[in-house]
């Protein structure tokens, strides 16, 4: 999973969201031996003025879910995505694929 991270506050909340990203990716490469959740898409992960988390994909800004901590943005974002592959398939329509989209 490619991530990039920007931040309104302090360098340091940037910091501690990229390290908590590359732990969350370690872990779910482990746990369920699926090198990516969100299909080859760009995450990217906003920490916003009121202190809550932003993640969208650079290619599909309209996938994208809010979190009180990136985890939960992160969890919030594949559910998201899971639904929106939910109805291009009711609609027929083929889904996104990451590598077709230029950002």
């Amino acid at each position: 999973m490619d991530i990039h991270v920007q931040s309104n506050r302090a360098m340091g909340k940037g910091y501690q969201v990229r390290q908590f990203l590359r732990q969350y990716n370690e872990e779910t490469r482990s746990e369920n031996n699926t090198p990516d959740d969100f299909d080859g898409f760009v995450v990217e992960m906003f920490l916003d003025e009121d202190g809550d988390y932003l993640a969208h994909f650079a290619e599909l800004p309209n996938v994208s879910a809010f979190g009180q901590t990136p985890a939960e943005a992160l969890v919030e974002l594949k559910a998201a995505w899971e639904l929106m592959k939910e109805c291009y398939r009711e609609d027929g329509e083929p889904i996104p694929k990451a590598n077709a989209i230029q950002a």
